[in-house]
């Protein structure tokens, strides 16, 4: 697998600006953008280092408050166990509570894996990539490239899955635009979801940034004409692939609830699930530990904000060192706060102390003794 993923930066600019409080200039070109290895990573630009909006565990929602709190995995970090052990344990003690594990193929390693995730209470969803890359004409309508996906899919589903995640399931961001391109797309998508659904399992599907926008002629992509056929979206908001990303480095949060304010507006009348891929680190700029845990914080809280019921962590290493501190952090801050309410309630509803018993007058004494 490669190292990460291949999206479309995509400019927000002019949705962003004035939040930020900045000029627009014109409007960005969007161009494809992926992370080279780590070996092959240019000098990283200056961090932006700024992220606006402090993030208050109360009294808006909580992450605790979601359906869905998940990361990512790939099929060979769940095939080794002292790996897995590691992060099923950090989870369990995070509140993380959902695992979206690559399936490349059927595998003894994988199959133990996915019960042990199964015995420790977590959900296991897995990730399908239709067409790894983005499709072709001909690959949109290869029925036996279909086939072979779906296999995965069956195997997923005979592991226990209860949701299956299918990504790139889109065109190539180099084909030629068409309005008819979504109508290819949602073929492709129907044709999973009657089988999934026959097997009493959901689908979500993940979508591009710039789809929580607008549709996207290009790639094929629609949300209002896919939501009918769909049982969740989980739209993947990174700042670092949108454009240009001086700016959106600056404005996670903003970059995060933007889109998923505008993705709200698309369905008004099919309010799927939401759940949002977020990143704990950004790849075009250097940033310290303590600064990815702000960025991470402020998708976060994006996230919160919005309508959306859950999110997953995009890690393409797997590490998740920030993500957990991060919400253990967090969870020791609600835990402070509410003891404090509770002994603030407890104060203000202690009775007041009744005032000391007033003595019973004593009967008069008269001696018969006369002087």
């Amino acid at each position: 697998m490669a190292i990460s993923r291949m999206k479309p930066a995509w400019s927000l600019w002019l949705l962003l600006a004035p939040a930020l409080g900045v000029g627009v200039p014109g409007v960005a070109r969007a161009e494809a953008i992926a992370a080279p290895a780590p070996s092959a990573v240019p000098p990283a630009a200056p961090s932006p280092q700024t992220f606006p909006v402090p993030v208050p565990v109360a009294p808006s929602r909580s992450e605790q408050d979601l359906l869905v709190r998940g990361i990512y995995l790939q099929q060979l970090t769940v095939q080794r166990p002292k790996r897995l052990k590691q992060l099923i344990d950090r989870s369990l003690k995070t509140g993380i509570n959902t695992f979206v594990v690559d399936v490349w193929g059927r595998s003894p390693a994988y199959a133990r894996a996915i019960q042990t995730i199964h015995e420790a209470g977590l959900n296991y969803v897995p990730r399908v990539a239709i067409f790894p890359g983005g499709a072709s004409p001909e690959q949109m309508k290869d029925q036996e490239l279909l086939e072979q996906r779906w296999s995965l899919i069956d195997y997923a589903l005979s592991l226990g899955a209860k949701d299956v995640q299918l990504d790139y399931i889109r065109f190539s961001a180099k084909n030629a635009d068409s309005p008819e391109n979504s109508s290819k797309v949602l073929q492709v998508i129907r044709f999973f979801r009657e089988r999934i659904e026959q097997r009493g399992a959901r689908l979500q599907i993940d979508i591009f940034g710039e789809v929580a926008y607008a549709p996207s002629t290009h790639i094929g992509q629609d949300i209002q004409r896919f939501a009918p056929a769909l049982d969740a979206v989980c739209p993947m908001l990174y700042p670092s692939h949108f454009e240009p990303h001086e700016q959106t480095a600056k404005a996670p949060y903003q970059t995060v609830h933007g889109a998923l304010t505008a993705l709200d507006r698309q369905i008004p009348n099919n309010p799927l699930p939401v759940y949002a891929y977020i990143e704990p680190y950004n790849y075009r700029h250097e940033m310290t530990d303590e600064e990815r845990g702000l960025y991470l914080e402020a998708q976060l809280q994006a996230v919160l904000d919005s309508r959306a019921q859950g999110f997953y962590v995009w890690s393409a290493g797997n590490y998740y060192d920030i993500v957990f501190k991060l919400l253990q952090r967090r969870a020791h801050e609600r835990s402070g706060k509410e003891r404090a309410e509770k002994a603030a309630m407890s104060a203000a509803n202690v009775p007041r102390p009744l005032p000391p018993p007033v003595p019973a007058p004593q009967p008069a004494v008269f001696s018969s003794r006369v002087d």
